[in-house]
């Protein structure tokens, strides 16, 4: 590590600065000597409306991909880190760890392929669904072959009708992603969606994008359902 790092505070502060440039090469560094990084990246991570959060997610697949690199045991146990985090004996401690897994997923696809086939059992735990929709959408988005087409088609049906738009965005992105590989052409979408000027906003590439739910639906050619 460039620099000798004293302490967690320190540490923290320098994976803080990194991650306002969305530095996540040099906060996997960071990983490579200090095990320290992998916590603090859990304790930024709790504020969805921060873009730390967002990027100390992306980090965390970042990081997962160096040391499986350097030892698919460490790569492994990370993940079973962030598997347990979801558990009610890890009590809350992982508010955004599906969306990291689905980064880790993304960055290293041959070592995590099983990871994806999990994902949609946690759609039923109501505190999880912002979180598995965006991780269907992003493993999606890069990986499709490793989702089953069932069980997300299943998970899109069911947030095509939440109440959530931050959910109904989210399925109408996951459709998006994965049409080359999933049939959705029996799928109708409300009439009233096409209409919605709701703005969402999800954190794609790096930044915040505010999108209305009519645009994401105008992006789709699928059946409008009859009022």
């Amino acid at each position: 590590m460039k620099g000798a790092v004293k302490n967690r505070f320190q540490l923290k502060k320098l994976i803080q600065d990194a991650l306002k440039q969305r530095d996540l090469d040099r906060v996997a560094e960071y990983a490579l000597e200090s095990p320290r990084t992998v916590g603090i990246l859990f304790n930024l991570s709790y504020d969805k409306d921060s873009i730390i959060t967002w990027r100390a997610v992306e980090a965390m697949g970042e990081v997962a991909r160096v040391l499986t690199y350097r030892s698919k045991e460490e790569g492994r146990e990370l993940m079973k880190r962030l598997l347990w985090s979801i558990t009610e004996e890890s009590g809350g401690l992982g508010w955004s760890s599906i969306e990291m897994m689905a980064e880790v997923v993304v960055r290293s696809p041959e070592v995590f392929s099983d990871i994806p086939l999990l994902l949609p059992e946690y759609y039923d735990e109501p505190v999880f669904r912002d979180s598995v929709l965006y991780a269907l959408w992003r493993i999606g988005s890069t990986h499709p072959e490793l989702l089953s087409p069932k069980d997300v088609k299943e998970v899109v049906l069911q947030a095509l009708r939440s109440e959530s738009p931050y959910q109904r965005a989210l399925a109408l992105m996951i459709i998006e992603a994965t049409r080359e590989t999933i049939d959705y052409k029996d799928i109708e979408i409300d009439r009233e969606v096409f209409n919605d000027d709701t703005p969402v906003r999800i954190y794609i590439d790096g930044q915040f994008v505010t999108r209305p739910l009519k645009e994401l639906a105008g992006a789709l050619e699928l059946p409008v359902r009859k009022q």
